[in-house]
């Protein structure tokens, strides 16, 4: 810790800042075995902080003055809809998912599997330094509630001391990281103390950003609550059919899921799915007989050739043209070459009769969702004179959105935050037209920092850092917040007496597994027998099935369009009208600064006035920011509003972004260099999985086939 306060310092002579402070809540429920006067069990809280030192930053990129200004100068009111959209490169996003289909086909080909290696490289664009290793200070632990206001501010004061920070500290910026919950807190901070002169004590010359595990884990709520359709769905497209055709478990709350078994299910279906578009490219009923045929015959696909058509399946059936024209017969019909999907057979609705399996998946389901008061969606209704094709469409958005979800997953570990970073753009879209409605405005914050109120310097340096690498091999970069999260869990077990020790003498240890190659695994031929009999990937007129996922991206665009993205600006630039007064104030002295903020109480003060008000110290206050009621529907496809939208609720009423993942995750993903292969490191028990925390629980309650093939084959 003496170390670490002489870098601090050392880097404070020179204008620079030497650390961000990544922090989250810790809690362990303690039990009495030895009943008292004075003895009970106890919930202990606090919060738990993490120094990183910051690498590959440009002198002076943590000046607080230049970020104060940009502040002021409120060009984030510049920001429209359409600039928002366009600043999203999708020309890279079409080659990267390109690059992602064909990865699938090579990873579950075996004669295609020897182009493992050349793929991985293709997907680097700018990943962080080579041998980077991040050097990272724990500091102690403090007994604050970071999620309330106070409870925050004083958390983050009591870090910053630890790391020898102070008011002298005041012309840097410090940076603060951490989940939704805790980014929110340091917003809510710095609206509230924004009339204070001193640019310490109002927060004003910190910054704070979301982190990107839990970014993710939201995002994966929001696609499993929109994909899985109903519990006994017959659909083929509704993850639900997929889980009970593959023997795995669908999520109880489809709203709320455990992580990781999620991730396993989702990733396979998705993979399949991607499989059975590219076994209709190809014309065949048998992929991996197809390829055997082909090796048979000494003829090979080359990379480079599975590259360049990739983005033809990506364009059939991974994208909003496709998904619009599942939904007409007349332009199915009448798509040009590079967008026309195979006819099947005619359309007539199956007599409904559920398997065995799917009645007990959807018995349980249901009363899961009785007892907490959930009631599944009634089944979709087609309008009259539909001539489309519901269930290919919905498979079509399942494609892009989780396809999305899956980049993000792999660029991670490379360590390519350029490839994040849009991926993050597209979420802003997702999150607006979804019931996660917090993190929209969370999107849009961490956003408008990068874009308009940070230098050159400022933006690279916290893109270089958001993602930490604590072995310098390639490969191996995880979240900021998962780096907390392994730390908490140690924190967690000390205070549970070892009890890592205690799991690894009954074998519940989370172990790695070594994994069956995709194309043996029972479940794929499961599911890609089912695709193929279904016609899941062919247009057939008139097909619906009770299941119509929303398209959350086009609903969150007209959202924002209407009203949600000038309401945000509106609430946010409040906040810079009085910087502006406060530095034009401290421009002309002590004194005008003096007479100015006079009456002003004490921050501390001002945090408690403000926290009296805040009934749900999780989410902002309701007269002043997002929370609130929105009146718009889960068929508002328009995503029009009736009355003025905020954005802590949403379609369903229902939004669980506040929630927070448990502390003592030590799960990884990381990149095989010698294969480019994504290796996941965790254990099948449900009991090792991210559940929301008994503290946030309590507070949660308060708020086109022939156009190239021919030329390779002869290749």
């Amino acid at each position: 810790m003496k170390l670490l306060k002489h870098n601090v310092a050392e880097a404070r002579t020179r204008g620079e800042v030497v650390c961000s402070i990544v922090l989250d809540n810790v809690q362990q429920y303690c039990l009495v075995h030895e009943e008292g006067i004075g003895k009970e069990n106890q919930l202990k809280v606090g919060t738990a902080g993490t120094a990183v030192y910051n690498d590959d930053c440009a002198p002076g990129a943590f000046k607080a003055q230049d970020h104060i200004d940009r502040v002021a100068k409120k060009e984030r009111s510049q920001m429209t809809i359409d600039s928002l959209h366009n600043d999203i490169d999708w020309v890279h996003i079409q080659n990267v998912m390109g690059l992602h289909w064909a990865r699938v086909l090579v990873e579950y080909v075996p004669q295609l599997q020897h182009l493992q290696k050349e793929l991985s490289v293709r997907f680097r664009s700018s990943p962080m330094r080579v041998g980077r290793k991040t050097i990272v200070q724990p500091l102690g632990t403090n007994s604050e509630r970071e999620v309330e206001n106070q409870g925050m501010m004083r958390a983050i004061l009591d870090f910053e001391n630890q790391m020898g920070i102070g008011a002298e500290s005041s012309g840097n910026l410090s940076w603060i990281r951490g989940d939704g919950a805790s980014f929110a807190a340091v917003g809510r901070i710095k609206k509230y103390l924004c009339p204070v002169a001193d640019d310490f004590k109002s927060f004003r010359n910190r910054i704070s950003t979301p982190e990107i595990l839990h970014m993710r884990a939201t995002n994966l709520n929001t696609n499993s609550d929109n994909h899985y359709g109903p519990a006994a769905s017959a659909d083929p497209s509704a993850l639900s059919k997929s889980a009970s055709c593959a023997h795995m478990k669908r999520p109880t709350d489809t709203k709320d899921v455990n992580f990781y078994p999620t991730v396993r299910s989702m990733s396979l279906y998705w993979e399949m799915q991607v499989i059975d578009c590219w076994r209709e490219f190809f014309l065949t009923d048998n992929i991996l007989e197809y390829f055997k045929k082909l090796a048979d015959g000494h003829l090979h696909l080359k990379l480079d050739k599975l590259i360049e058509l990739a983005p033809v399946l990506i364009r059939r059936y991974a994208s909003q043209d496709a998904y619009e024209q599942a939904l007409s017969r007349t332009h199915s019909l009448n798509a040009p070459a590079n967008m026309k999907v195979p006819i099947g057979t005619p359309w007539s609705p199956p007599v409904l009769s559920a398997t065995a399996h799917s009645d007990e998946m959807a018995s349980e389901v249901n009363a899961a969702n009785i007892e907490k008061g959930n009631l599944e969606k009634p089944p979709h209704v087609e309008a009259d004179g539909f001539d489309g094709d519901r269930v290919l469409a919905d498979s079509i958005l399942f494609l892009e959105n989780f396809g999305w979800w899956i980049e993000a997953v792999y660029a991670i570990p490379e360590g390519d935050m350029g490839r994040v970073v849009e991926i993050l753009k597209i979420w802003i879209f997702t999150f607006a037209g979804s019931s996660n409605q917090n993190y929209k405005d969370y999107m849009l914050e961490f956003y408008c920092l990068l874009k308009y109120e940070a230098s050159k310097d400022l933006k690279n340096a916290i893109l270089n850092n958001m993602l930490v690498n604590l072995t310098g091999e390639l490969g191996k970069w995880i979240e900021g917040d998962l780096m907390q999260e392994h730390y908490n869990r140690w924190l967690e077990d000390m205070v549970s007496k070892k009890a890592e020790v205690i799991e690894a003498g009954f074998g519940l240890e989370g172990r790695q597994k070594t994994h069956t190659s995709p194309h043996l695994l029972a479940e794929s031929q499961l599911l890609l027998t089912m695709y193929r009999e279904t016609e899941l990937h062919r247009f057939r007129s008139r097909r619906t099935m009770g299941h119509a996922a929303k398209n959350q991206f086009n609903i969150g665009y007209n959202r924002l369009q209407s009203g949600k993205l000038a309401d945000f600006l509106q609430r946010t630039t409040a906040y810079a009208d009085i910087v502006a007064g406060v530095q034009k104030a401290n421009s002309k002295g002590p004194g005008i600064t003096a007479a100015v903020t006079q009456t002003l109480p004490d921050p501390d003060v001002l945090l408690e006035q403000a926290e009296k008000l805040h009934s749900a110290p999780t989410s902002p206050n309701p007269n002043e920011s997002s929370s609130g009621s929105d009146t718009s529907t889960d068929d508002d496809d328009d995503g029009r509003s009736s009355t003025s939208s905020s954005s802590s609720t949403s379609d369903s009423g229902v939004d669980v972004s506040e929630k927070q993942l448990a502390s003592g995750s030590y799960k990884s993903m990381y990149i095989d260099p010698a294969t480019g292969t994504l290796i996941n490191e965790w254990a099948d028990e449900e009991g090792d999985d991210f559940e929301q925390d008994e503290e946030s629980e309590d507070e949660s309650q308060n708020e086109d086939e022939h156009l190239e093939r021919d030329s390779w084959d002869d290749e």
